[in-house]
């Protein structure tokens, strides 16, 4: 039925019939109801019972589904997760009870926000919705950036997953396959910082930068102040390195670093020292700190660190303990556990080995430096009598002009067996001078063409008198030998050739040849 504005209203209509006293047919009342709006109920109700019924097959096709892929999605380590456009969570297996710490009784109906860290909520619902829309099935773990988890105590942890969207009964489901990487995450951290101690380390051989890289390879992942104490080879124990990550507590650190302390009592790195041992505590109380405390002054330093929790491992080099490494962490912060003990202990082996390198190197660079005076002093000594001897040689040398060369047992061939000497010590006491110069790589080589027999000659009438006292027959070449020529310096041939005819003559019986 149209009303005057022509709007159709769904009118029921009731008839009477009115009658007169005979009982005749006198009128017919017809009475209108206007029905639309229950129409419009009726109709509501219809909507919502076959959106009903198609959410109860849809929900029943995805219990079929489950039932078929329970014993496969129960025993999956990884956390599998279900939910509808709403992002409610409409399915959760045995993983992600692990995973999340919750039931799936707990968490079914609720939304998924529930297991996200709440700065991530509204950028995870947008990737979904982003997600839905894309022409995609799926999207592989490789394919997303590493996302957190919080479980149900509220600790966050790293995770990787992957997404699948899938239509049932016209109804959107998602299926999310999450993985907990916090132990890889963690593992890699832990190689990093390994890598990275093992290049700082490297760096130097000087024993103060080597400590204070040690300290500051486990400030930040490990530790929020850390020290090192040393033993050195007269016994005693330093603390040669303390620093803080904090710049504020740069004081904090110099008062630790400054403090003289009884290594007998108890105190921070004790176990190592007194014990051989490492030591982690979880958590430090009071009672804690009043044990290590030694007298009022160091108690109250010990308060202002205020620790939440430390640990100390020994540096460990050539097989015995030369030192202490300690870490402490502030509160507020995870405790350190038995895994940051491991890597400590790791760190203490590298650290351990570097400071012993660097020592070593230390202790080799002094007694180069030793050597050096010596040889300086040596040099210095010895050139003031072969001066003496020198101006001896030239008085002897002018009272005999003649000096007739090779006259066997003429007093003129024993003054050219002295000068020749006495002009190889001279060689060999500059040869001393120039040793920093040939460690540094700077000696330079006088090279030229040398004819190779008078270089033989010379070392034979240098060695010759030797040799007559022990009877020793030296040969030479003849005049007229056609030996090479060499690109060579001659003063250091002629040193060399020296020094083998001196060692065959020594080790040559007497008699010999």
């Amino acid at each position: 039925m149209a009303t005057v504005s022509g709007e159709e209203r769904s009118i029921l209509w009731t008839y009477s019939v009115i009658r007169g006293r005979s009982e005749e047919a006198r009128f017919v009342l017809a009475t209108g109801t206007d029905v639309s709006r229950l129409r419009s109920l009726e109709d509501d109700a219809r909507r919502r019972e076959v959106a009903e019924a198609r959410r109860q097959a849809r929900e029943e096709a995805l219990r079929v589904t489950s039932q078929k892929y329970a014993g496969i999605i129960e025993i999956a380590s990884e956390a599998i997760i279900s939910i509808d456009p709403e992002h409610r969570i409409r399915m959760f297996n045995h993983g992600a009870e692990e995973v999340f710490g919750y039931s799936a009784e707990e968490v079914l109906g609720e939304p998924l926000e529930l297991l996200l860290p709440p700065e991530s909520r509204g950028a995870h619902r947008g990737h979904v919705e982003t997600f839905g829309a894309s022409p995609g099935p799926s999207r592989r773990m490789g394919e997303r950036r590493q996302i957190a988890g919080m479980r149900k105590g509220g600790e966050r942890f790293p995770a990787e997953a992957s997404i699948l969207k899938l239509d049932v009964e016209g109804e959107r489901l998602y299926t999310v396959v999450l993985r907990d990487v916090g132990e890889r995450v963690r593992q890699e951290a832990r190689q990093n910082l390994l890598s990275e101690v093992g290049r700082e380390l490297q760096r130097s051989l000087d024993y103060k930068t080597t400590l204070r890289n040690a300290v500051e390879s486990t400030l930040g992942h490990l530790a929020d102040f850390s020290f090192i104490d040393v033993e050195e080879e007269d016994g005693s124990i330093r603390r040669l390195q303390a620093l803080h990550r904090d710049p504020r507590q740069a004081e904090l650190a110099r008062n630790f670093l400054n403090r003289e302390l009884d290594r007998s009592r108890p105190h921070l790195v004790g176990s190592v020292f007194l014990e051989d041992r490492s030591e982690l505590v979880r958590e430090v109380t009071p009672e804690v700190l009043d044990r290590l405390g030694q007298n009022p002054d160091h108690r109250t330093a010990l308060g202002q660190l205020d620790p939440g929790s430390f640990l100390s491992v020994p540096l460990k080099a050539r097989g015995r303990t030369i030192g202490a490494l300690f870490c402490a962490r502030e509160r507020g912060r995870p405790p350190l556990d038995e895994e940051d003990l491991a890597l400590a202990e790791e760190l203490g082996r590298r650290a351990g080995t570097a400071v012993d390198n660097a020592r070593l190197y230390r202790d080799a660079r002094r007694a180069i430096e030793a050597r050096d005076d010596v040889l300086s002093v040596v040099s210095h000594d010895l050139g003031n009598p072969l001066q003496a001897i020198f101006i001896g040689l030239e008085a002897l040398e002018r009272t005999r002009p003649g000096r007739a060369e090779g006259r066997g047992g003429g007093e003129e061939y024993y003054l050219s067996a002295i000068r020749r000497s006495a002009d190889t010590m001279q060689r060999l006491i500059q040869d001393l001078l120039e040793v920093r110069r040939l460690e540094a790589g700077h000696l330079q080589l006088e090279r030229h063409s040398v004819s190779v027999s008078p270089l033989i000659r010379e070392a034979l009438q240098g060695m010759d008198p030797l040799a007559r006292v022990k009877e020793i027959a030296l040969s030479a070449p003849q005049e007229d030998t056609d030996l090479p020529r060499v690109f060579a310096d001659g003063d250091r041939i002629q040193q060399v050739l020296s020094n083998l005819l001196g060692n065959a003559v020594k080790h040559t019986p007497e008699g010999g040849r």
